[in-house]
């Protein structure tokens, strides 16, 4: 066994899914594995001490930092800074700076006072950088180009490491979407879950189904920090890594698999027009009651693609993923196919009520055991003196569970069985290696355990009038219970009908007394054929509502009811309209304009100049009150301070030189020379950092 290494290892976040699997990863390896987090748990892992921290408060920062040099010492090996904000609502949101931005600064800047620290580690993003096209490899050289609030926050954090980490060595690991065994990915989560439960928006997708983000599996995430800190000696002393598979399964990949591994059959995802979309996305949002979970701004994220060029992380930290999203998305569906119940609270979603009425009917009243230990055919479960009252597969012994169901390996309904106690253990149906006597929570993953009956034992068949045993092993022949000449060996489907095949002599039971049951519970909600009335009444719409929709214009044009006076502001979804279509045809449109250095205190001069004549009588700089031309503008023009944390500086030029049409804004491109308009970016970025008495000075100093 190799030698513990003497000195701390400190993981923020350490509560959380990643943050937990490191510090268990490392206790053992190092002497002090410590945890930073809001609440820490009691008592802590074995071997891992957790600390209280409020990353957002300067006195607990100070306070754990402190609790941390008197009980461990000065040394820190790596910390491992995982606590950050995260949110799918795709806006600004101050957290990001409390806890993402300002909360590493507060971290760095202790860690700098009070220790040796040989690394720090900062868990990032690849959305950090632009999206790129099918057939293009992201590297860690590619341009940053943030998207929404979430990647934006780990660019200014990243920007921040390099201006504050001092002397100590920072590694930025930027990582691909993270999942696991069960899946604990809240993107592939509800992709699953709309196949699973046949909602319309399975069969629909806004962008390019060719288009897809990479993935990588949590223990390769685990295995990546754990060689990021053992060669800390060898890693340059700043430098970012990329993390992730590279092979990108495009979304059109995922829903094929995740159809037939869940046994639907197979149908083309139906491209949705972007408009239509992004309204259908904005009316359930706002729709009283409802969480949806694709929001109006992923619509805008459709066509992004990640693949991922992982040359850096393979030569300096010798690092290859063991796992894959392919091979891992059988494993995700057998989870959901094991525990639907469990597997929906563990992602935080809301089951269908069919699903939750099946698991109801599937609890048993308790009755007292007989006190002779006979067991009667009434169909409840209950533990009695000859053992416990289970559910079992009659072709599969070794497959048993506490409720009712099918059999995950012939599709055969499982039958009452009564199993004695030694005939049963506990496993998990993802790491079927481990067992236990008791109920309770894998250890590898967290799946509940789930009943089995231990391989080679018997069960007893509790039918009332019988009582004959079946053995494991017991030869078998599978038919169709419509086309009886239809005969098998192994499991499978009807090749005629595509019926699950049950054993012979049950297809007749099965045909009477299964015809109305559901595989799944997502069968009630859209069942074999439903969707196909929607989408044709869907068609039927998106061809009658242009139709009305120019009926309706043309009224109100030759009307004149509609009041053009610049007086009069816009209705809410009006404005939403008209500002999100502008945001994100700026966006399209400057993506792929490359920044020239903005830095040179001569440039910023000229275009402070620049916007002093042409600029400020809209967008009122700090100093000054607002005009009389900027108070009569509708849409009101942005002052200089919104203008800037708004918008990139590839935006901010391309609206400078091509203007916008409906809002004042002019197309300066005609008067201007494209330098002069990166003089005036320049200066607005430089503004960022100003106060009025800053402006007033540049002001006077800069001659007209």
């Amino acid at each position: 066994m190799p030698a513990m290494t003497k000195g701390i290892v400190l993981v923020t976040g350490s509560n959380g899914r990643i943050g937990s699997a490191v510090a268990r990863r490392l206790t053992g390896q190092f002497s002090d594995v410590v945890g930073f987090d809001l609440k820490s748990p009691t008592p802590p892992p074995p071997g891992c001490v957790r600390i209280p921290v409020d990353i957002t408060s300067d006195d607990s920062v100070r306070e754990g930092l402190l609790v941390l040099r008197e009980h461990h010492g000065t040394h820190i090996i790596s910390v491992v800074h995982l606590a950050a904000y995260y949110d799918f609502l795709g806006q600004p949101s101050r957290k990001y700076d409390e806890i993402t931005v300002n909360g590493t600064r507060r971290l760095l800047l202790g860690l700098r006072e009070h220790f040796k620290v040989e690394q720090f580690i900062f868990s990032s993003t690849m959305l950090v950088h632009r999206p790129g096209e099918p057939g293009q490899f992201i590297t860690e050289d590619w341009p940053l180009g943030p998207t929404w609030a979430y990647p934006e926050s780990k660019v200014r954090t990243e920007a921040l490491i390099r201006q504050h980490r001092g002397d100590i060595p920072a590694v930025t690991l930027r990582l691909a979407g993270v999942y696991n065994d069960v899946c604990d990915s809240p993107p592939l989560a509800h992709q699953i879950q709309r196949i699973y439960e046949r909602q319309l928006a399975g069969h629909l997708y806004s962008g390019s189904s060719a288009h897809g983000q990479a993935f990588v599996h949590l223990d390769d995430v685990v295995d990546a920090i754990e060689r990021t800190i053992k060669r800390r000696a060898k890693l340059p002393p700043e430098v970012a890594i990329l993390i992730g598979e590279p092979e990108t399964l495009s979304y059109d990949e995922l829903q094929h698999t995740f159809r037939r591994l869940i046994g639907e059959e197979s149908w083309e995802t139906q491209n949705v027009p972007w408009l239509m979309a992004k309204i259908g996305a904005w009316v359930q949002d706002h729709i009283p009651g409802q969480h949806p979970f694709i929001k109006p701004w992923m619509i805008d994220r459709a066509n992004d693609h990640y693949a991922l060029d992982i040359t850096r992380a393979r030569s300096l930290l010798g690092w290859q993923p063991r796992h894959s999203l392919r091979e891992t998305m059988p494993k995700m569906v057998a989870a959901l196919k094991a525990d639907p119940l469990g597997w929906y609270r563990e992602h935080g979603l809301e089951p269908p009520s069919a699903l939750q009425k099946r698991a109801e009917r599937a609890v048993p009243a308790t009755k007292p055991a007989p006190a002779s230990g006979h067991m009667h055919a009434h169909g409840d479960a209950r533990l009695t003196v000859s053992g416990r009252r289970v559910y079992a597969c009659p072709m599969h012994p070794t497959v048993a569970q506490s409720s009712p169901g099918n059999c995950p390996r012939c599709g055969t309904a499982l039958e009452p069985a009564t199993l004695p106690a030694e005939a049963l253990e506990c496993t998990c149906p993802l790491h079927p290696e481990v067992t236990s006597g008791e109920p309770g929570r894998c250890p590898k993953c967290g799946m509940p355990l789930e009943l089995r009956q231990v391989p080679g034992k018997v069960m007893q068949e509790d039918h009332a009038g019988h009582g004959d045993m079946k053995h494991a092993g017991e030869a078998v022949e599978y038919t169709c219970p419509m086309h009886p000449e239809v005969v098998s060996k192994e499991p499978g489907t009807c090749p005629k009908c595509g019926m699950t095949l049950v054993p012979r002599g049950a297809a007749m039971d099965h045909a009477a007394g299964h015809a109305g049951h559901i595989t799944h519970a997502g069968r009630a909600i859209f069942g074999p054929g439903t969707w196909k009335p929607i989408l044709a009444a869907l068609l039927i719409y998106t061809v009658l509502g242009p139709l009305l929709g120019v009926l309706v214009a043309l009224a109100v044009i030759y009307s004149g009811v509609f009041n053009v006076a610049a007086t009069v502001s816009d209705a809410a979804p009006l404005r939403w309209v008209l500002i999100t279509t502008r945001e994100a045809s700026v966006r399209r449109h400057a993506k792929d304009i490359q920044v020239p250095r903005l830095g040179e205190a001569r440039r910023v001069e000229n275009g402070f100049r620049l916007f002093r004549d042409q600029c400020a009588m809209c967008h009122t700089p700090p100093s000054w009150q607002v005009t009389m031309m900027s108070k009569g503008l509708n849409p009101e023009a942005p002052p200089l301070a919104e203008l800037v944390s708004d918008m990139t500086a590839a935006e901010l030029f391309w609206v400078t030189k091509n203007g916008i049409r409906f809002t004042g804004m002019p197309a300066w491109g005609s008067s201007l020379t494209d330098q002069e308009i990166w003089d005036i970016v320049a200066f607005m970025k430089a503004s960022s950092n100003m106060q009025a008495v800053d402006y007033d000075a540049l002001d006077q100093r800069v001659s007209p």
